[in-house]
């Protein structure tokens, strides 16, 4: 159970397919709170990523479909295949710090529910102290 907003909540996906441009993934560990959907894709943004600093999108499988907007992810500075982006829960920005690990085919998504950082040296603060799966 998160208490704070500074205290994340992991959620563990695995891939599930690979296409062109897209990669499909399921859950295998989902945090008690339950804060994210089960079912997620990552698409990659091609030449929009240029003009808006983002590699992919993130888009969830609600009961209802897939939504009809994705999240924007973009890369860390600092570390290979950790991303991070913003959602709103319960009506607050949320931090999401993303985790893909290319051996084991696993993403690991970290939610800070209620807490984004404003600031961008804030946000690089976050990304460099945050306790990765691996590093």
């Amino acid at each position: 159970m998160i208490t704070s907003s500074t205290e994340f909540g992991r959620h563990v996906y695995q891939i599930t397919d690979i296409f062109k441009t897209v990669m499909h993934f399921e859950i295998l560990k989902n945090n008690p709170d339950k804060l994210i959907p089960g079912v997620l894709k990552f698409k990659s943004e091609g030449e929009y990523s240029k003009i808006s600093g983002s590699e992919y999108l993130l888009i969830f499988k609600g009961e209802s479909g897939w939504a009809k907007k994705g999240i924007e992810v973009r890369p860390s500075p600092y570390i290979p295949n950790v991303y991070h982006s913003a959602i709103e829960i319960k009506g607050k920005k949320s931090l999401l710090i993303l985790q893909f690990d290319s051996f084991t085919k696993m993403l690991f998504i970290d939610v800070y529910k209620g807490f984004y950082p404003q600031l961008p040296g804030l946000l690089d603060h976050a990304l460099a102290m945050h306790p990765y799966y691996y590093e």
